[in-house]
């Protein structure tokens, strides 16, 4: 017996299935109880957040403006040497730059996550 997604009836003999291309025409093979990959049952939910990835949902800009906050634009271009750090920066400046340049935004990332792994004595929230 053939099935043929879209057609609306299974037999072993009638009237010739439509050419591959014809209006109506479904060329897919469905195997009967076959059960789509999104319908699966078992299939885990595709929004799955990755906990081993530090940076996720975190915005370059909001980088931007934790070191900014830390280390000052002047502490920012000693760390990292990138004109746009040290010559008359912005925040803006800085995203269009590292948006477009790869290396220097690996660079940010790396100094985002010491400094939030490593946070300075008596910057924690306050007590009381």
């Amino acid at each position: 017996m053939v099935c043929i997604e879209g057609m609306a009836a299974c037999s072993l003999r009638g009237a010739p299935l439509p050419r591959v291309g014809a209006p109506g025409a479904v060329t897919r093979y469905i195997p009967p109880g076959h059960v789509p990959p999104s319908r699966h049952p078992a299939s885990p939910p595709v929004t799955t957040p990755s906990p081993a990835n530090p940076l996720h949902g975190v915005t370059l800009q909001a980088m931007v403006e934790h070191l900014v906050e830390r280390y000052g634009w002047d502490g920012l271009g000693a760390r990292i040497a990138i004109r746009c750090f040290t010559h008359d920066p912005s925040v803006r400046s800085s995203l269009t730059f590292l948006r477009r340049t790869p290396w220097a935004r690996d660079k940010v990332q790396s100094l985002y996550l010491h400094s939030v792994a490593h946070p300075r004595k008596g910057a924690g929230p306050a007590a009381g």
